[in-house]
């Protein structure tokens, strides 16, 4: 299962506000890339994306290809758990 919250950005005033911050918890694999490929693409319109990682505890290969891709076409990251801080790296 994975939680996808949307969050401000701490410290950025609302009206320059133009980074989403998406907070993902738990596993991004199977059914929940594809959720995370479609909020993504909502959220990314008209600004940047911003991914908070620091939850996700298990990222499949489907999983980590979506993220290798929304890195490249932009999103930054936020923050990430040891275990996808790994993956990302010795990709």
């Amino acid at each position: 299962m994975l939680r996808i919250t949307q969050r401000p950005f701490e410290g950025v005033p609302d009206s320059v506000r133009q980074t989403e911050l998406l907070v993902l918890e738990g596993t991004l694999s199977g059914p929940w890339v594809s959720e995370l490929e479609t909020v993504a693409a909502t959220h990314s319109e008209g600004g940047s994306l911003s991914l908070d990682l620091s939850r996700v505890h298990f990222v499949d290969p489907t999983g980590l290809r979506l993220l290798l891709r929304l890195l490249a076409n932009g999103a930054r990251l936020h923050s990430a758990s040891p275990f996808v801080h790994e993956l990302l790296h010795t990709r």
